[in-house]
Formats: structure tokens, sequence, C-alpha cells
């Protein structure tokens, strides 16, 4: 089942898309660009008041940079054989993170697009093993790491786009591998 917007589309961006010569020759006007739908009405129900539309993506997905200035291994590049690990026997593919879209090099480039889109707000999760290698306080601060964020965040403010920072997204230093462990709550 499709969400049917209940607004109507400007039929001048409809119409300029239709004209294109090719499908790669221009890029397709954004129709929601700096209009972003008020309701979106699916079987009666409408989101409600104040619902924020936006984008997001995880940390481990998108920035890549697995063994850059300082961060440590994540449970992840356990699991996927990113950084020095070999991938776990479930995985089908050797695909990792190590790389991923290079989002750690590309922050600024990347933040852009998203105000070219007309993107307003923007999710983004916190690698912890970026943050903090070792797992904990007393291993030490990444501050190269705590500089990529603030980066991300002030850039995304220059950009007049609003953050929302996920603090965690299943995305923990190897030495902390599980809630379970008791001294995860250290």
């Amino acid at each position: 089942m499709a969400l049917t917007p209940e607004l109507t589309v400007s039929m001048t961006a409809l119409e300029q898309s239709a004209k294109l010569d090719t499908a790669f020759s221009n890029p397709m006007p954004m129709p929601y660009k700096g209009d972003y739908p008020q309701q979106y009405i699916h079987a009666g129900q409408s989101f409600p008041k104040g619902f924020v539309w936006g984008v997001g993506t995880a940390a481990y997905q998108i920035e890549g940079g697995a063994r850059l200035d300082g961060r440590g291994p994540s449970i992840w590049d356990t699991f996927s054989g990113g950084g020095d690990s070999e991938p776990d026997e479930h995985m089908q593919t050797k695909d990792n993170g190590d790389v991923a879209c290079d989002h750690y090099h590309r922050m600024r480039e990347d933040v852009k697009l998203m105000k070219d889109l007309g993107l307003r707000h923007y999710r983004f999760s916190i690698s912890w093993s970026r943050i903090l290698p070792n797992g904990t306080l007393a291993g030490g601060i990444n501050e190269k790491g705590v500089n990529f964020y603030h980066d991300l965040i002030n850039t995304l403010h220059e950009h007049d786009i609003e953050p929302y920072v996920t603090l965690y997204h299943w995305d923990l230093p190897q030495e902390r591998a599980a809630f379970t462990v008791r001294k995860m709550l250290s």
C-alpha cells in the first residue's frame, strides 16, 4: 500500500520533467523541494501535527574510514570482516563498511547535496568506535572522532539543516560487544 499525498504537486515541475531530452540530460525537478507535504493520508490516518520530514543514515553504512584517525574496531567490523577481521560465517558476501559511501571524507559535499535536495532535517548515528576506540572513557577519547561529528553538526547548521543524533544504532566498539555484558553499563 502506498501513501498518497493530499497536497497537489505543481504541474509545472511535472511538465518540465516530461520535456527532458533524455532521462539524464538534466536533473529532475524535486516536486517537494522547499515545500514538504504537510499531510499524507493512508487508510484515513494522517501523520500528527508537528511530524518532521527528513532523511536518516547509520554511521557504519555511510562513513567508511574504518581504520583512520584513531577509530577502533566495532562489532560491525567483526561481523562483516571489516578492518582487520575475517567475516562472520553467516556473511553471504565479503562486503563491509571499510569505505562505504566515504562520508568521512566527503561529509561537506554530502551536506551540500542534502541542501540542494531541499532537505531540512537529517538523522545520523554516532560510531562509538570513532569516539571511544577502546570502548571506555578510561581508554581515551578520540578527539579526531569528536571533531568529525562536531564539524558535521556545524556544517548541517551552516546549510540550514537540523541535525538529529541517534546515540546508538547497533554500532559499538568491539570491547563492548553486547548490552548483556555487565561492563556495558559502566
